[in-house]
């Protein structure tokens, strides 16, 4: 379906880092006052109307849409753009993705805890943390089943966290600590095409990113991650030597 007449305003909402940042504070010292942390800024609520026209938020959530739309900065078109990437990401990888069960997952990638969060928990500065524990992956899965998972848990999250989730943005901790390139690396073409892929298709701000429990591996790698990582999520990236310092950050 064509976009045109749906798009073309968009820019008026869209945000600068300025006017964001603004806008975040104000919402911040609502939510502090009201402890409300759904609550809506009528500009978000005008950018949510103006989204629901489009046909891609048929038939969506309020708060998965509005994840979207913080995710850029209220920018319809961006928005977009960014629902259509969601999209066409789990029609070519996870086909059926739409009729999927709980049952349908494998239990054993969701038990191993390679990725998880513990609903509600936030770091210092409001933001949702999301831990890695690289050793508890096993390649052997391969990563379909691991991003059969994931997009399960994203779905889950719009339900379980408020919207303050998504505005604020989340912060990964992420552990290598008895980490093995041959047990839990598997850098194939497809592996690496749907890693990239999943950065422009998923509407989680990353503003944070601490790993511990590095020893001499870390550089390399940090070199890899270069092959998948844009370079402003790979000046986020902080290396923590011991864990107990992550007090200091969280």
């Amino acid at each position: 379906m064509e976009k045109q007449d749906l798009t073309p305003k968009s820019t008026k909402l869209a945000l600068n880092e300025e006017k964001s940042s603004k806008l975040k504070t104000e919402i911040k010292a609502h939510i502090k006052e009201t402890n409300d942390r759904d609550y809506l800024h009528p500009l978000e609520k005008k950018a949510l109307k103006k989204l629901k026209r489009h046909p891609l938020a048929k038939g969506q959530s309020d708060k998965f849409l509005l994840a979207f739309l913080f995710a850029r900065k209220l920018n319809i078109e961006r928005t977009v753009e960014l629902l259509d990437n969601h999209f066409k990401f789990l029609d070519k990888y996870l086909p059926g993705w739409a009729n999927w069960t709980f049952d349908d997952l494998n239990r054993q990638v969701l038990e191993m805890g390679y990725q998880f969060q513990i609903p509600g928990t936030r770091d210092k500065e409001g933001n949702g943390l999301i831990y890695l524990y690289i050793s508890n992956y096993d390649k052997k899965y391969g990563i379909v089943q691991v991003l059969m998972c994931f997009t399960y848990l994203f779905q889950y999250y719009i339900w379980k966290e408020p919207l303050d989730y998504w505005r604020n943005g989340v912060t990964y901790i992420e552990t290598i600590k008895n980490f093995s390139f041959s047990k839990h690396v598997d850098m194939t073409s497809k592996n690496q095409q749907i890693s990239k892929a999943m950065l422009n298709c998923y509407p989680f701000l990353i503003k944070h990113m601490y790993i511990t429990d590095a020893g001499a591996i870390v550089s390399t790698l940090l070199s890899m991650s270069k092959l998948i990582l844009k370079k402003k999520l790979i000046q986020r990236i902080k290396v923590i030597k011991k864990r107990e310092d992550l007090l200091e950050f969280v």
